[in-house]
Parts: C-alpha cells; sequence; structure tokens
C-alpha cells in the first residue's frame, strides 16, 4: 500500500490598501498557519504603522460588524485574532474585508485575497512582495527611530517572532530552540550596552509581541537542558516589561527542576508576585497553608488578570498541590470571561493537569461545557 503524500502547506497572498487610496498598496503572503493577529502584525509593520492601539477585522466587509468582527489582544471582540487561523477563514475572493487600526482615529484598510500558492520551506512568513505609495504621513520606525546598531537585531528577530505561533503546545525543534538562545544573547548585549531605553524601541519595532515570544521560551529552554538560561532570561528581562509573568515563569522553571530541593525556592518566588495582590495571597494561604504576608506595594485591580491566577495554578500543579490548582485554573477561567483566547490557554493547562492525575472523564466534560458556551 502506497504511502499518501502529504499535501504542501497553502499560502494566501494579500493586497492591502488604506481606504480610499487604492494607488497605495501592499501585497504580502501568510502561511495557512499563521493568523489574523500576524496579518495585522504584516500591515502593521508594512505601512509603518506608530503605536501599540485596538485593532479589528471585519470579514463581511461591513464596518463595525459584530457577526464577523475578530479582535485583537485588547479589544473586546468575542472572537480573537490570535486564535483565526487564515487556512480556517472562510474567505472569499470575490469578497475583500476590512482591517480597522486605532477604534479612536479609525484607520480603515481593505483587503483583498487575490491568490492562493504553496509554501515555500526556504521562505519566511509574512512574506513581502510588492507596494506602493506611501500613507500621508510616512513613519518608518527603523529609519527613523532606530540607530542603526539595532538594524540587524530588529531583522534577525522578526522571523522568529512572525513564526512563532502562541497558541501552540508543539515545542520547539533543538535549532529553534538555538536560534531563539542567539536571539537572546543579542538582546542581552544590546540592552546592557546601550541602556534600558533600547527596549520600548525593540517592542515596537517587532510588533510589540517581543514580551510574549520572550515569555513562551523557558519552558522550551528547560525541555533542552538550559535551565540557568531559562532563568537568567526571566531575571533579566522582569525589570524591563510584564514584571509579574516573568516571576511566575521563574517559579515554574524552579518547580520543574528538582520538587524536593527547589520547591522552597519556586515557592519564594511565586510568593513574592503573589504577595502584592491581597486577594490572590489570601486565596493561596487559605487552599495551601503557605503563609503570605502581603505587601505595602498592593495593585487591587491585577488579581483580576487570568493570567496572574493561570500561573499560579500550573505552579501548584508542578508542586503537587492539584485540588487548589483546579480551583485557580477555575478562578481563571471565570475571570477571562468571554475571551475565547485567553480561555483556550488556560483550558490548555487544565486539561492536561487533569490527564495527566488520570481524570479523563472529567476533562472530557469540561471540554464539552466549554463546547456549549459557543
Amino acid at each position: 500500500m502506497k504511502r499518501q503524500l502529504k499535501e504542501p502547506e497553502r499560502t494566501f497572498v494579500f493586497r492591502i490598501s488604506p481606504e480610499g487610496m487604492p494607488r497605495v498598496y501592499r501585497t504580502v503572503e501568510l502561511s495557512e498557519k499563521q493568523s489574523l493577529h500576524h496579518l495585522h502584525l504584516a500591515i502593521h509593520q508594512s505601512f509603518s504603522l506608530k503605536g501599540k492601539a485596538l485593532y479589528a477585522f471585519y470579514l463581511s466587509g461591513k464596518r463595525w460588524d459584530p457577526e464577523s468582527e475578530y479582535g485583537g489582544p485588547l479589544a473586546a471582540s468575542p472572537r480573537k485574532t490570535k486564535k483565526a487561523l487564515l487556512g480556517r477563514l472562510a474567505l472569499n475572493k470575490a469578497r475583500p474585508f476590512l482591517y480597522l487600526f486605532n477604534f479612536e482615529k479609525e484607520n480603515w484598510f481593505d483587503i483583498e485575497w487575490i491568490e492562493e500558492r504553496k509554501a515555500e520551506p526556504v521562505k519566511n512568513y509574512p512574506h513581502f512582495l510588492a507596494g506602493e505609495g506611501e500613507l500621508p504621513a510616512p513613519a518608518s520606525p527603523l529609519e527613523e527611530v532606530l540607530p542603526s546598531s539595532l538594524k540587524t537585531l530588529v531583522q534577525n528577530l522578526k522571523p522568529a517572532l512572525y513564526s512563532w505561533d502562541p497558541a501552540t503546545t508543539k515545542p520547539r525543534s533543538p535549532k529553534e530552540v538555538q536560534e531563539a538562545k542567539n536571539l537572546v544573547e543579542a538582546l542581552y548585549k544590546v540592552l546592557q550596552e546601550k541602556g534600558e531605553n533600547r527596549w520600548p524601541l525593540l517592542d515596537e519595532a517587532t510588533g510589540m509581541i517581543l514580551a510574549d515570544w520572550l515569555l513562551s521560551l523557558p519552558h522550551d529552554f528547560v525541555k533542552r537542558g538550559l535551565t540557568e538560561e531559562a532563568l537568567r532570561l526571566c531575571e533579566f528581562f522582569a525589570p524591563y516589561c510584564e514584571r509579574d509573568y516573568f516571576k511566575c515563569e521563574k517559579a515554574l522553571v524552579l518547580a520543574s527542576i528538582d520538587k524536593k530541593r527547589k520547591q522552597k525556592a519556586a515557592l519564594e518566588q511565586i510568593c513574592e508576585v503573589s504577595a502584592r495582590f491581597p486577594l490572590l495571597a489570601e486565596e493561596i494561604t487559605k487552599q495551601t497553608g503557605f503563609l503570605i504576608v502581603p505587601t505595602q506595594d498592593r495593585s487591587l485591580h491585577l488579581p483580576e488578570d487570568p493570567r496572574i491566577w493561570t500561573k499560579v495554578a500550573e505552579f501548584l500543579w508542578k508542586i503537587d498541590h492539584v485540588a487548589p490548582a483546579e480551583r485557580f485554573f477555575r478562578s481563571a477561567l471565570d475571570l477571562a470571561s468571554d475571551d475565547i483566547y485567553e480561555r483556550e490557554l488556560i483550558l490548555a493547562k487544565f486539561i492536561a493537569m487533569l490527564e495527566e492525575n488520570e481524570r479523563q472523564d472529567e476533562a472530557i466534560e469540561l471540554i464539552r461545557s466549554e463546547l456549549d458556551r459557543g
């Protein structure tokens, strides 16, 4: 019996024009495994859009259409761009759709799906094919803001960031981990030599996803035996951005090294985060008996962040406190509300914990209940 050959991966070619300016356009090619968020990043970069703002796509081609809206991570849309893989969307060549950048200024763009191709292994996606014209106020972060010493680093970072899928659970290959390690080392060098004021420039030039990409690395570093590198990454970047997320990642790294010898160090790290959140500290103390004294530096609104609760839940799971971990996972789901992207990230960890503890029936029931929510 002949083995069926695997179908080559598809790509989609899009033509993007600012509304009312058909002669100004960019043509970009993306993989079917990339998402609308990657398309957003490609548009943001190719048109040199400045700043971090709310954005959304409207696949019906109608402005503000709630039935076809896919919003960015911070938008209130029930459907999130990071989970909207291009290969699974009902795109139609005969029906252009809309992209909105900045809900206040309302910068609208028309998008046409003009061609489908086969992916080339040597090509990085998104891939820019052609373009003509500029927006009325052209602004290129690389040319206008970044010093020449940073341009090479940004250009090297972009392929890694744009090809990274935040929704995947598949670990990076040894080659990908080594490439990521080299990029992180280059970041260390630039920030140490040029100063912390380079971080905002690097973050903006790479599409505002640099921190999320860095947060995804410690887990894969540990899997490839790079534990010290994982710890250094968490410690180094915590002062620059997302401090609590990086501290939680460090706790997870410590908990994974040696549950008996490193549990205390891991607990101290997670307590450092939780102590600033009175509600979280009280809950951990009640559920586990770990006494956490709240600090004076309290951020009362942050306990509402589902990612913090999820990281604490994952930490408790790793040190074999499954019952309180389950409660924290459920609290995270409640806080995530209708944010589909966040809910799926939480469920992936929660279900893995249930299955590891031979609770497959409960995992199936959890999936069913989530499907019933729509």
